[in-house]
């Protein structure tokens, strides 16, 4: 059998988890995936202007269309199922997405993310305006990737990590690109407004929170937890004019 790199890496992914198994599923990649969503809903309200609201979704049962790219073992699809989201994961497996389209038309979906994919990229260009053409005017687009002032030490322990990004770089990728409202900001989830915004907030996301948010944390106060290595990219696509 001939060693590829990518392969390889998503067999060990897949050895690990079963795609689709909520028994195999911990707790805590469950909990993860709720937070991630309302995390993006959060971040929506706090820097985009779409109207697009997770609690009116709730309420009115608004069927809102989510497709995470790079999905690995699916977390977010909890998310997902906990709040009335319609849910559609694509990995390696499915599409290059360095080079393929995705299979889906234009305008598919109200949300589209990417987790901790675009580090593994030569060139993003691809994604970027696979996202775009994919996601429903006036939607949410999230990326997320580690941010290289703060892992440099460790990016490439990862043999699959090609591109590192900063805040600077990210900030001007998305800005080439077709994404309107684009703002870069650290990682926390489901943080204040104020953490992700005003002086260093990178520094402070990095280092004065001490401890990752985990259940067994859980007896520590908030301000304390939630350590943000890394970087968010969130934009929408405006209408047409």
């Amino acid at each position: 059998m001939k060693f590829t790199l990518k392969e390889s890496y998503e067999r060990k992914i897949n050895n690990r988890q079963s795609w689709g198994d909520e028994k195999n599923l911990s707790h805590e990649r469950k909990r993860r995936g709720i937070r991630e969503v309302k995390n993006i809903f959060k971040l929506n309200a706090f820097f985009l202007d779409n109207k697009i609201s997770l609690k009116e979704n709730v309420i009115k049962k608004n069927k809102l269309s989510l497709i995470d790219i790079g999905c690995g073992d699916k977390y977010i699809r909890f998310g997902c199922n906990h709040y009335g989201i319609g849910y559609q994961g694509i990995d390696y497996s499915d599409c290059d997405i360095e080079k393929e389209k995705l299979d889906f038309p234009d305008e598919s979906f109200d949300i589209v993310v990417s987790m901790a994919l675009i580090e593994h990229l030569k060139d993003p260009s691809n994604l970027l305006n696979e996202s775009y053409r994919v996601l429903k005017k006036n939607g949410i687009f999230l990326i997320s990737t580690p941010n290289w002032n703060f892992c440099m030490r460790s990016f490439y322990d990862d043999p699959t990590h090609i591109h590192p990004y900063t805040h600077k770089s990210l900030k001007r990728l998305l800005d080439l690109s077709p994404f309107s409202s684009v703002k870069v900001i650290p990682n926390l989830r489901c943080a204040d407004k104020s953490d992700y915004i005003g002086f260093a907030p990178y520094l402070r996301a990095a280092k004065l929170r001490p401890f990752p948010n985990l259940l067994r944390y859980k007896f520590l106060p908030s301000f304390l937890k939630g350590k943000a290595l890394g970087l968010f990219g969130i934009g929408t696509k405006l209408n047409s004019k």
